[in-house]
């Protein structure tokens, strides 16, 4: 199923009893910035992850690592191995090694390119929210689900403390906080809370009718499908799907469009095969 965004390849579907909770030093910060509205008037934003369609051919990805070491090579000979012109090259490497899955090597350029930020621009700064919300997806392909949520609170809490809670940047933030909740079997009402915070305050800035909320929208889908709601993914994906179509800068060929049509072609296929394990309820009556 694909999350159009932020960039995550959801795992297998949560189901079974409630085994774990969210760190305890990260549940009550979590809890405040679910309730409390950013004052802050938005502008117009739109953007997704460049690395959900970025799976080509291997060999076109090893090309392109090639040519970006070889330019990284030639920043740091020039400007020294902490120059901060590194931190786009870097980052467009981590989006490379992602696309082939190789994730350790994300995890080091990111780590890497992290390091050069805090140097140049301190602790606290806004362009460190999403190289952490990136990494933190990383670490959630190894599996240290540990490691990603805390790399995530670290990115809501410099994201709250630039724009305010419940900014709609922080969307993506909270979309791959809940699928750690998901993947970590969290209590499902928590998970809820966070799907529909995410699409409130998408709608709140951009309105019901906006990509924003139609790309919230599909990722709240994905997260009730993972907790085993197929139905209700399907309602949700069909009027992103529709918002997408209708909308004055889509239409059915929009890339996003395209995406959540594959996601609505996946769990159609889904629920199929779920009626066709059914027992069937059409057999001979036991009446005589």
């Amino acid at each position: 199923m694909r999350t159009l965004y932020p960039r995550k390849l959801l795992m297998s579907a949560a189901s079974g009893r409630v085994i774990s909770s969210p760190l305890p030093q990260f549940q009550s910060s979590l809890r405040a910035s679910l309730h409390r509205p950013s004052p802050h008037v938005v502008t117009r934003f739109y953007a997704t992850d460049s690395r959900v369609n970025n799976r080509g051919r291997q060999s076109d990805h090893a090309e392109t690592i090639r040519r970006l070491r070889d330019y990284m090579e030639m920043l740091i000979d020039q400007n020294g191995d902490t120059s901060e012109l590194l931190i786009p090259v870097l980052t467009s490497l981590s989006e490379q090694y992602y696309a082939i899955d190789e994730m350790k090597n994300v995890v080091d350029v990111l780590e890497r390119a992290i390091a050069i930020h805090e140097k140049h621009y301190g602790k606290h700064h806004i362009g460190l929210s999403k190289l952490l919300n990136d990494l933190s997806c990383a670490y959630g392909e190894l599996k240290d689900l540990d490691k990603k949520e805390a790399l995530l609170f670290r990115a809501l809490k410099i994201n709250e403390s630039h724009f305010g809670k419940g900014h709609y940047t922080a969307a993506c933030i909270f979309t791959n906080l809940a699928m750690v909740y998901i993947e970590k079997k969290i209590d499902p009402i928590l998970i809820k809370e966070l799907l529909d915070h995410i699409v409130s305050i998408q709608e709140k800035a951009f309105g019901k009718d906006s990509l924003e909320v139609a790309l919230a929208v599909n990722n709240a889908a994905s997260a009730y499908g993972e907790l085993g709601h197929r139905l209700q993914q399907k309602i949700l994906l069909e009027g992103a799907y529709k918002t997408v179509c209708n909308h004055p800068e889509g239409g059915e060929t929009h890339p996003i469009a395209l995406g959540i049509k594959e996601n609505i072609k996946t769990v159609s296929m889904l629920l199929l095969h779920q009626a066709s394990q059914a027992p069937d309820s059409s057999g001979p009556s036991n009446k005589h």
